[in-house]
């Protein structure tokens, strides 16, 4: 009797595999006295919240942005400007995201550092560290001042990095303090600080709710900062415009929202009112430069091709693997596979927006 045909075992039907998820890119904003604009700020449930800007009245070292691999720290101590005030007066980076190397920079009164090595002590100057860092130290183009009566204000001083995991990171340096603005995808597992916990959520990073989460300095075994060199962890009294002189009120209001500033966000006009009342004149060049620089980052667009305007680079497949053909296909105004974010200064890398982990 023959032996029956064995039956043949199917192939089992793979699973699809899922069509990755753009990471969502935005930017927290720190300036002044300082001020400071969470990622979700931009969210629609911010509209109607108390603030999308949360101001800090103590001193020490604080939490910007604490996740598993990525570590921001901020140092805010009172200037000799800002009658007693806090103000940012440097910078940290560091965590697994950096293989744990460390990079600080300090006002134009310190230094830039990486490892406690002072870097980038020259302007113009460039930093590449594969696979780690590339930084980039000029001056930004004077032209954005005020208005002609203002051209003899120095233009700003600023530092560009492209980091690991889609971290971008500008750094304005002054006298005696420095602006930042951080742009990040959301981390995975999570993460909070004084820029906020990034959820999509801008009710939950208010002024009280942040604070209250995120108000205390940074342990000691966290700090990235020299801890010998630390002021002295102080709380002051929370003030508002609504305690500015009346005389130094209008004057503010004229500098801040009349002229040449009319693109300027509300947010940026009324932290500028509140610098000049407390800080001085020189605190509207900042808030104005902090306004125009987060208005370039956020700003995606189309790279259109020189010899033919009606074509534009395109990703070809629209999925972001490695290898993906860069091509030229018909404009499409604001097709997703067509709008790239442009590196701030005009050098450096070109992030593709919709997965800006992707260059």
């Amino acid at each position: 009797t023959p032996a029956p045909t064995p039956v043949p075992t199917p192939v089992p039907t793979p699973a699809p595999t899922p069509a990755p998820t753009a990471k969502r890119l935005a930017s927290c904003m720190v300036w002044g006295d300082p001020h400071i604009r969470p990622f979700d700020s931009d969210e629609p449930d911010s509209v109607g919240a108390d603030s999308p800007v949360v101001d800090v009245f103590s001193t020490g070292d604080y939490w910007l942005v604490k996740s598993a691999r990525i570590s921001m720290q901020a140092r805010y101590r009172p200037t000799q400007w800002t009658n007693g005030l806090a103000a940012t007066s440097a910078v940290a980076i560091g965590g697994p995201f950096l293989q744990n190397h460390t990079l600080i920079i300090e006002s134009l009164a310190g230094h830039i550092l990486w490892d406690g090595i002072p870097i980038l002590e020259t302007l113009p100057s460039e930093l590449d560290v594969p696979d780690l860092v590339s930084a980039r130290y000029y001056k930004e183009d004077g032209s954005r001042s005020l208005s002609p009566k203002h051209h003899h204000w120095l233009a700003v001083r600023s530092i560009d990095l492209e980091l690991p995991l889609a971290v971008t990171v500008k750094v304005n340096r002054y006298a005696q303090h420095v602006d930042a603005m951080i742009t990040m995808p959301q981390q995975t597992g999570g993460q909070d600080g004084h820029c906020g916990n990034y959820n999509g959520v801008m009710v939950d990073d208010t002024e009280e709710p942040l604070l209250e989460r995120m108000g205390a300095t940074v342990p000691l075994p966290d700090l990235l900062f020299d801890a010998q060199s630390a002021p002295a962890e102080m709380h002051m009294d929370k003030i508002t415009l609504a305690d500015c002189p009346q005389h130094l009120r209008r004057k503010a209001d004229e500098l801040c929202r009349e002229g040449s500033i009319h693109n300027l966000q509300d947010v940026f006009a009324d932290r500028c009112a509140f610098d000049v009342c407390f800080g001085g004149e020189e605190f509207a060049e900042e808030s104005v430069t902090m306004g125009l620089q987060a208005q370039q980052s956020q700003a995606a667009s189309m790279i259109q091709f020189a010899p033919n305007e009606d074509m534009c680079f395109d990703v070809g497949g629209g999925q972001p693997l490695n290898g993906s053909a860069l091509q030229l296909w018909k404009c499409h105004e604001g097709h997703p596979d067509m709008m790239m974010l442009l590196p701030a200064g005009k050098q450096g890398q070109v992030r593709w927006a919709a997965y800006p982990h992707m260059c």
